[in-house]
């Protein structure tokens, strides 16, 4: 006879595979490594989980758990600022468990994207949607914070920020080359043009990041947000003003200032999350 923790898990593993699969497979392909039947190895009451990865639901029953996803904008062979993220709330040393939800692979590589969909999917094809498997998370975290380092390129963005993972119709690309071959544009047109449409692309991305957890805290209010950038990151000052609007100037919007671009975040955004945590884990 099956116990109601075993029926509960299934369960759970059932709506998770459904949640992130549009075919789902008879099992999760991508348990957290740090669970071993069930049960949390790990030394750290911070726990970090990555793109696809599942953590049993028992963990949740027989713990105090808060889960804060680290939405924002991922950086093209550098997404430092993420790892500084998770070493500063792993360095406050939270009382209870402190589950940071980060929508990347777990090697840090945005290289290894397509190492974690195949990973996901299988010899078959079982439609893995990371969009998905991010709601799944999002919809368990009781803070959301969200971090802006928008950089079409390198000289904008600097050594410590990458730029931006963002795509572009491979359509209007193949035309621009063919131009270029042709000799009916110069380089630095095609240079130009191709940065204009990364920029276009990344604000849509952006405002899409932020105006979709925005809109459902101002719906919801079922939990905390926390908004910062990099003061000379592009495509953020409309976000801002929208932010400030739909917010009531509720929330802050944390600035890093340009002069301490090495330190990757600000340190009142980081200070705000690790406020929020320490608030709730007060309530439990």
């Amino acid at each position: 006879m099956e116990t109601v923790e075993q029926t509960t898990e299934q369960t759970e593993i059932e709506f998770f595979l459904k949640k992130c699969f549009s075919n789902p497979p008879q099992d999760v392909p991508l348990f957290h490594p740090e669970f071993n039947d069930g049960q949390y190895t790990g030394s750290s009451n911070v726990i970090p989980v990555y793109m696809g990865e599942y953590v049993p639901k028992q963990f949740f029953v027989d713990n105090k758990v808060t889960c804060v996803f680290t939405a924002g904008i991922s950086n093209l062979g550098n997404d430092l600022w993420r790892d500084k993220y998770l070493s500063t709330m792993i360095n406050n040393n939270f009382t209870n468990y402190v589950m940071i939800i980060i929508p990347t692979p777990r090697d840090r590589s945005i290289s290894d994207w397509g190492t974690v969909i195949t990973k996901m999917n299988g010899d078959q094809s079982r439609g893995f949607n990371p969009t998905k498997w991010e709601m799944y998370w999002f919809d368990k975290s009781s803070i959301v914070s969200i971090w802006l380092p928008c950089y079409v390129n390198r000289k904008q963005s600097g050594e410590m920020f990458g730029t931006t993972k963002s795509r572009i119709n491979p359509i209007i690309v193949k035309s621009l080359k063919l131009s270029l071959q042709q000799g009916e544009i110069t380089q630095e047109t095609y240079d130009d043009t191709i940065n204009e449409l990364i920029q276009s692309n990344l604000g849509m991305m952006a405002r899409f990041e932020t105006g979709f957890k925005l809109s459902t805290w101002t719906n919801l209010k079922n939990f905390e947000l926390v908004i910062g950038s990099p003061a000379d990151a592009i495509q953020i000052s409309a976000m801002k003003v929208y932010v400030d609007d739909l917010s009531g100037n509720s929330i802050k919007w944390h600035m890093l200032p340009v002069d301490q671009k090495s330190e990757l975040l600000s340190t009142s955004f980081l200070d705000e999350i690790v406020e929020k945590i320490r608030k709730i884990q007060s309530t439990y």
